[in-house]
């Protein structure tokens, strides 16, 4: 009985010392300012502050779909991937709201079928998760230390470490889709539910206060798209000044539905993005509302994560 008093005793001073060290390394952007539940949105956080033109907002069709970095070589502009899978419209709102404390973008871009998202998602599963990603930070976070150590010595230690990939998952996988005609002009309008619609009108209010363009954006899906889905947010912005491309429309990037996407439709795959990227890439440059950093010392940095990225890929092609 003894014994198991001094083994309940040292579970609880290690449960007690995890969480005080997981607090003490938590980015300085915490869970109590904007009550985030996936620590991966720190991830952004890692990038010098007021470098990132464009937030890509969504869910994983946005990193599946928008490579950052081809946009950076061909374009020179900086694009970051704020997108988790399943992401809901509440956790995007919570996520741009951390990605703006640090950057001031000139677009922001929001992929549409986010807003079809399910939420029925409980609330105390949300909360629970939400509790466990304050207190948990011990493995993301270890290096933090190194924060501690140095800035007694005056240097500036990020809290969290650039992302090559700009928040991108490269996915080679092929598994062609079969659908035909699947964005049908007779398929009647499907409805957005309120809670979505709430917090897109929150996204959009919180880019009118911070005087940041919005832009929908619906990349090229036939796993879950449909006309219904297109003419939902077109009743949703009819009203707003808010510019939609639906790259399912008469397929404008030329998807080659045998070969680039990893899912039978629902998502690209690395060659379907590439295409995506650079309509992207093009679309952004004619907005004229951006700089070409590629020669800028500023985002020199930018050149090292493509040199990285480039040589990522090349190693995973040769697995």
């Amino acid at each position: 009985m003894k014994n198991m008093g001094k083994s309940i005793l040292f579970l609880v001073l290690l449960v007690v010392q995890i969480v005080v060290v997981s607090y003490l390394l938590a980015p300085k952007y915490n869970m109590d300012k904007y009550t985030v539940a996936d620590i991966s949105i720190y991830d952004i956080l890692g990038e010098r502050k007021d470098t990132i033109d464009v937030i890509a907002l969504g869910d994983s069709l946005v990193y599946s779909s928008i490579s950052p970095m081809e946009i950076w070589k061909d374009y020179g502009y900086t694009v970051f991937d704020c997108a988790k899978a399943a992401q809901l419209t509440r956790e995007g709102y919570q996520y741009l709201k951390v990605a703006i404390d640090t950057q001031h973008p000139k677009l922001v871009i929001l992929e549409a079928d986010m807003l079809y998202r399910d939420t029925t998602k409980l609330k105390w599963d949300y909360d629970i998760q939400k509790l466990g990603s304050k207190f948990l930070f011990l493995k993301k976070f270890h290096n933090n230390w190194k924060k501690y150590l140095f800035s007694s010595l005056g240097e500036d230690v990020p809290y969290t470490k650039e992302n090559i990939y700009k928040g991108f998952k490269y996915i080679p996988k092929v598994e062609p889709g079969t659908k035909v005609n699947y964005m049908s002009s007779q398929t009647k309008r499907k409805e957005i539910n309120p809670e979505n619609t709430e917090y897109f009108l929150k996204i959009w209010q919180l880019c009118q206060e911070n005087e940041i363009p919005l832009v929908i954006l619906s990349v090229p899906n036939m796993g879950t798209w449909n006309m219904g889905k297109h003419k939902g947010i077109e009743k949703l912005i009819e009203d707003k000044d808010i510019p939609f491309l639906d790259l399912n429309i008469d397929n404008p990037v030329g998807i080659d539905w045998t070969k680039e996407t990893r899912d039978k439709g629902r998502h690209l795959n690395y060659e379907g993005s590439i295409k995506v990227s650079q309509y992207l890439g093009n679309y952004l440059k004619k907005t004229g509302l951006l700089t070409d950093h590629r020669e800028e010392e500023k985002y020199k940095s930018w050149w090292e994560c493509y040199r990285l990225y480039r040589k990522s890929l090349q190693e995973e092609n040769y697995r």
